[in-house]
């Protein structure tokens, strides 16, 4: 019994050494595995490394509890850490050999889940010690912050395609985002709009508007969204929708978004960037950076670090370690005169905000 006492004090002791006094566990068991960058794309947190790594990372609680976190590191943007598998508290980075993940230089990732019954939380990821700890906190999102920003493509001056009719672009955008937002915000997310009426978001600026203070990227930095779809109706000689999502992304929120509206509308076969009906990835080569990038600056700027940003106007905020995970629909081609017509019944509209929402909703749940 005595013997059996003296091992779980031991047990204790090494336990709360570990826990009271990490600066000194930690220079003990320095880790090799370094790491390269942390992001975060929507709600999912990534990190890469320098090295070859097994795509497994253990979070360890304070009370010595492990959760293991499959991940695809390096690869999709949306298959990191989810915050939501995990329970509230703090934790340490450890690797599948149990080696505290660790960054030289600096990292301080500070963001939001989204709403699911009137529930946020707050997720911090930092390198106090040089070695990473994560932290989750219930908070309630903070105002001026949203879940999901909707933009409704054009506006203002600039009023995008004009159809056979004379059906304009921008009036179609707003009225399905207007109609969108009130289906999310049914559901219980937290909604803002890029723009409300016939303005061009950003446009009071002598730059490029969207980079500007409330312009179309800006915004998703400024009001922290999560999700970020961009709303357009398209003209080229076509029909149907089109869904677009980042190279970088597993495109499985764009899928979800494709499998609700094939349900009512039909998907365009434009073969350009097509990886299955109605579902595309439209890039270009980036010869100054040398990779290839996502060619729609909505999905690539907003998503900050994890979509490679790049672009000279925006170099701080796409830089970013955490962004928006960005869709952008094409809701089909007004220059064709069916297409037209269709779009333009608000009957129409109302069904699309609603298979949109539903996608949504289904992806996030």
């Amino acid at each position: 019994m005595i013997k059996k006492l003296f091992i779980l004090f031991i047990i204790i002791g090494i336990s709360l050494f570990f826990f009271s006094n990490s600066n000194i566990f930690f220079q003990i068991t320095h880790d090799k595995l370094e790491i390269d960058q942390a992001n975060v794309y929507g709600e999912s947190l990534n990190i890469s490394f320098n090295d070859s790594f097994e795509n497994k990372i253990n979070l360890y609680d304070q009370n010595g509890n492990v959760f293991d976190q499959e991940i695809e590191t390096n690869e999709e943007i949306d298959h990191g850490i989810d915050p939501l598998d995990i329970k509230s508290g703090k934790y340490f980075l450890l690797d599948e050999n149990d080696q505290l993940l660790t960054s030289e230089e600096e990292i301080n990732i500070d963001y939001y889940t989204v709403t699911r019954d009137n529930k946020n939380y707050n997720i911090k990821l930092t390198n106090p010690h040089g070695y990473l700890e994560l932290e989750k906190s219930k908070e309630k999102l903070p105002d001026g912050y949203y879940d999901i920003l909707i933009d409704p493509g054009h506006g203002g001056q600039d009023v995008g395609s004009t159809g056979s009719q004379g059906a304009e672009e921008s009036n179609l955008n707003l009225e399905v985002s207007l109609k969108l937002k009130s289906e999310l915000e049914e559901m219980g997310y937290t909604v803002g709009l890029t723009r409300s009426d016939d303005s061009l978001p950003g446009d009071e600026c002598d730059g490029i508007s969207s980079y500007c203070e409330n312009g179309r990227v800006s915004q998703a930095y400024e009001k922290h969204a999560r999700l970020y779809i961009s709303l357009h109706h398209n003209t080229g000689g076509g029909s149907g929708f089109e869904v677009y999502s980042s190279l970088h992304s597993s495109d499985d929120l764009a899928s979800e978004i494709v499998n609700q509206l094939s349900t009512e509308l039909t998907p365009s076969s434009k073969e350009t960037g097509m990886i299955d009906l109605g579902l595309y990835n439209y890039t270009f080569y980036d010869e100054e950076y040398m990779f290839e990038s996502d060619y729609y600056y909505v999905i690539r700027e907003t998503g900050g670090l994890a979509t490679k940003g790049t672009s000279e106007e925006n170099l701080t905020r796409s830089q970013s370690p955490v962004g928006s995970e960005s869709i952008l629909i094409e809701l089909g081609y007004i220059d064709n005169l069916k297409d037209e017509s269709f779009h333009s019944s608000q009957e129409v509209q109302s069904l699309e905000a609603n298979l949109i929402a539903k996608a949504i909703d289904s992806y996030l749940n």
